[in-house]
């Protein structure tokens, strides 16, 4: 169940925000919003391959070895050019290496968290930090949204969550959520390599 949420469900939210995105644009000129347009239409194109493999019964894992900072730059290429949000990532060292289990998992919590804060959090900046130790791996999700009461707010995004946290547990991992309203949210988590 977490794989069909944090696969296909987060690749089609993250439709929805840009489809939003471009048409809050339309005034602006014909190029960048048929630029978008494609991006789009590559972002649905790979979910229905991902539906189909899934479907058929076969594995299905859209990230590549090697590739997450590139990744996750994209994703918060979109925030700062779709949605206005100055978006960073910062790794140390530059190129991590990481194993591909480890990869895949980390990959799938951030992009989780980077679709919280499209959706919900109202941020104007949002940090990724990623340092990878000798023999751990820590990582910060930060922004300076609306944040939540993680109590009340349960309901509202409990899968979300829950699945990041499961994730980095799985990897015997721990990942801690820190937010209130007003103050934005801030994901931490550590993990052995």
């Amino acid at each position: 169940m977490y794989e069909l949420h944090d696969g296909i469900l987060q690749s089609l939210a993250t439709l929805i925000v840009r489809l939003e995105a471009c048409r809050s644009r339309m005034p602006q000129p014909q190029t960048e919003i048929a630029q978008e347009l494609r991006g789009i239409e590559e972002l649905t194109r790979s979910s229905m391959k991902e539906i189909r493999q899934f479907l058929a019964g076969r594995d299905t894992h859209p990230l590549i070895h090697g590739t997450l900072s590139e990744r996750v730059r994209d994703e918060l290429q979109f925030l700062r050019d779709g949605l206005g949000v100055g978006a960073i990532l910062e790794t140390e060292p530059e190129e991590l290496e990481l194993p591909p289990d480890v990869e895949r998992e980390v990959y799938y919590v951030l992009r989780e968290g980077l679709t919280n804060i499209t959706r919900h959090s109202h941020a104007v900046r949002a940090e990724i930090h990623l340092r990878q130790r000798e023999k751990t791996l820590e990582g910060t999700l930060a922004d300076d949204g609306v944040g939540m009461n993680l109590l009340s707010n349960s309901d509202v995004h409990g899968v979300g969550l829950s699945s990041m946290k499961e994730r980095i547990e799985k990897l015997g991992g721990e990942l801690v959520i820190k937010s209130s309203p007003g103050t934005g949210t801030k994901i931490t988590f550590s993990l052995p390599l």
